[in-house]
């Protein structure tokens, strides 16, 4: 399936960099006791459902965008690593001022936000100061990557944009200059004016890689219903190859989600999450982990595509 061409990289930067205002468009600040209101406003460049902010830039918006409109710029690396959690049970809609309320609190171990868009808890989001991503974080998709080797594989062109190989365990996006450069890349977008890689690259590449695994695997269309992710960094190292992974192996019914069940090919299935990782190409380090969490569209009566390789 095609899509239409990707906002240019000047055009959804813009968006994401003005999108967080206090009330009125004043400047976003927490007030005495941590708690803050604010305006929102996500442009057409920031669409992934017509009309809807896209699922990946859920995380950046709601959390990275805030940060920087509370800190500033030249401290928002500072922020990093991170842990945040969102969920994301009803949509956003672009083009339209939409307020939102939280609270923030900063001090010698860290900071810890939270927010809540559209008075509603089925789009509250909550992030903090972390540690950092050791061997530990780095292992289990290491060897995941190193099992594929000896698995049956296949290329998926995702809408005409870019690939991704599906494996028996799980699927891998290479990620490097030849990637960014093809025609109509919708991941290309997220790349810096500058031509670095950061954050907004960073959620937006794991929400995709999540959903694409899960789709292969429930042979579904889906949507994402809750992010957690742990990032490392803001700006990955330039022109460093990545590995952008999920784990279709490990896959987790999200126990605390309030969404009902659908019915998939006959079976009722709830939401379900697959373990992801943005990985160094030499699978040393991790930029970013975390799960995706997705649900399938209601209604869908036939399968889509293939399953993954058999072994």
């Amino acid at each position: 399936m095609s899509v239409a061409r990707p906002p240019t990289r000047e055009a959804l930067r813009s968006a994401l960099h003005r999108c967080i205002t206090g009330e009125g468009g004043a400047p976003l600040r927490a007030r005495h006791d941590g708690t803050l209101l604010g305006e929102a406003f996500f442009g057409a460049p920031l669409a992934g459902p017509p009309g809807r902010l896209h699922g990946g830039l859920h995380a950046y918006a709601r959390v990275v965008s805030v940060l920087r409109a509370l800190r500033g710029e030249e401290a928002l690396a500072e922020a990093f690593p991170l842990r945040c959690s969102l969920r994301l049970e009803r949509p956003l809609l672009l083009e339209t001022a939409l307020h939102f309320e939280g609270t923030y609190r900063e001090d010698a171990h860290g900071f810890a936000l939270t927010t809540r868009f559209m008075d509603t808890p089925k789009l509250d989001a909550h992030a903090e100061s972390a540690g950092p991503l050791g061997p530990d974080a780095v292992a289990p998709f290491r060897e995941l990557v190193e099992r594929t080797a000896h698995e049956p594989s296949r290329t998926l062109m995702i809408r005409d944009s870019f690939p991704v190989m599906a494996y028996t365990s799980g699927c891998i996006m290479t990620v490097d200059e030849a990637f960014l450069a093809l025609p109509r890349n919708e991941l290309a977008a997220t790349v810096r004016v500058d031509g670095g890689l950061d954050a907004a690259f960073t959620c937006v590449a794991l929400d995709w890689i999540g959903a694409i695994g899960m789709g292969v695997r429930w042979q579904a269309r889906l949507y994402t219903t809750h992010l957690s992710l742990h990032l490392a960094v803001d700006r990955i190292p330039h022109e460093e190859r990545l590995l952008v992974v999920v784990d279709c192996t490990r896959p987790e019914v999200d126990p605390e989600q309030p969404l009902d069940p659908v019915v998939l090919h006959g079976e009722p299935v709830r939401a379900t999450s697959l373990p992801v990782a943005l990985l160094s190409g030499d699978l040393q380090r991790a930029y970013a982990t975390g799960r995706v969490t997705l649900l399938p569209l209601a209604g869908q009566t036939e399968r889509l595509g293939a399953p993954l390789p058999a072994r």
